[in-house]
């Protein structure tokens, strides 16, 4: 009898511990619901008419300052009346609203960039395009049509912090009377063909620092996944900081996420905790974080995929960002394909 007991209160520890545990890193590294959600009211732009799905990297959540906005725009709007001053650097990118093909923009939209108003020029595309803008750079973005209002155009800024290093200059030194284009990438040049997860069947989005003339160490991925698979098998690290960020593509509720995800992180390998989500979340991955697996157990709806959002401070995409160590010493190996 006293051995039952004793079982029983050592199963009773280990459900404790895990709780905590749970807890623990709830607090630490995983942010949802209210403490990412903006709600439409305090939206600057009303035109936008949803909710903005927000990133901080805040001290409690990186602390690398400065933060990431998602948002659905359904009505042409012009971001700001005249050209504004970037008062830090920052990416913008806009997309196509269906995840199905983030590629087709369904829309135009007209960037401006400047080191001064003299000089400024202003772009058009009715293609997916994402901009750098320089700490101190005038600019604007100008959504000027949208087809369809089932069928939004997806705004994504990302704003960096003044704790982010910078790499030195751009690579294409901009001399007086040149233009912008080298701040500007659009079109299939985003999509990442190359990108090793070949089980993602919709187009794979990429911008970073290889891309654009950027001074800032950061890549950004967006992966829609429309059926139920793992995505990435295998616990790891990196030696840079990460966001892992999923969320949903229903553009009147960009906290649905239409799917069930579950994703494992652990400060010690042998001691991982497993997080099973239903709504938009973030996590904050910290160098030496191990993570993943990364398992994607329910899909809605194919045509709404779940958005696997990737936010690195690590440099160019297929770069040397550090070292990355397997939880057995061996990356996964690739998907096989049917080559008959």
């Amino acid at each position: 009898m006293a051995t039952v007991q004793n079982r029983m209160m050592i199963i009773m520890e280990a459900i404790l511990m895990s709780e905590s545990k749970y807890q623990e890193f709830s607090e630490k590294y995983v942010r949802d619901g209210s403490k990412v959600i903006v709600p439409s009211a305090k939206n600057p732009f009303p035109q936008m008419k949803t909710d903005t799905f927000r990133l901080e990297n805040d001290s409690g959540f990186g602390g690398l300052g400065g933060g990431v906005d998602w948002r659905y725009v359904h009505e042409p709007v012009n971001m700001f009346p005249s050209l504004s001053v970037s008062e830090h650097a920052r990416h913008i990118t806009i997309l196509g609203g269906s995840g199905v093909n983030y590629l087709k923009l369904h829309g135009e939209v007209e960037v401006t960039l400047g080191k001064s108003r003299e000089d400024a020029r202003t772009y058009s595309f009715n293609e997916s395009v994402s901009v750098y803008v320089e700490k101190g750079m005038l600019y604007n973005i100008n959504i000027t049509k949208i087809d369809s209002p089932g069928c939004p155009i997806h705004y994504n800024e990302f704003v960096f912090g003044d704790t982010i290093p910078h790499e030195g200059k751009t690579d294409k030194e901009m001399e007086p009377g040149d233009g912008y284009e080298h701040y500007i990438v659009s079109g299939e040049k985003l999509w990442a063909k190359d990108q090793p997860h070949h089980e993602v069947v919709y187009p794979v989005i990429y911008t970073g620092s290889s891309l654009i003339g950027s001074k800032e160490p950061v890549r950004r991925t967006w992966m829609p996944v429309s059926d139920p698979h793992v995505l990435a098998s295998k616990a790891h690290y990196h030696e840079y900081h990460e966001y892992i960020v999923f969320y949903g593509t229903n553009p009147d509720d960009i906290s649905d996420l239409g799917g069930v995800v579950e994703f494992t992180i652990g400060e010690n390998k042998d001691d991982l905790t497993v997080f099973t989500i239903d709504k938009s979340t973030q996590f904050y991955i910290k160098p030496g974080l191990w993570h993943s697996p990364m398992v994607f157990t329910k899909i809605n709806d194919p045509e709404r995929p779940v958005v696997f959002c990737e936010v690195s401070y690590a440099g160019a995409f297929g770069g040397d960002y550090g070292k990355t160590e397997w939880i057995d010493g061996n990356p996964p190996r690739p998907p096989e394909t049917d080559t008959n």
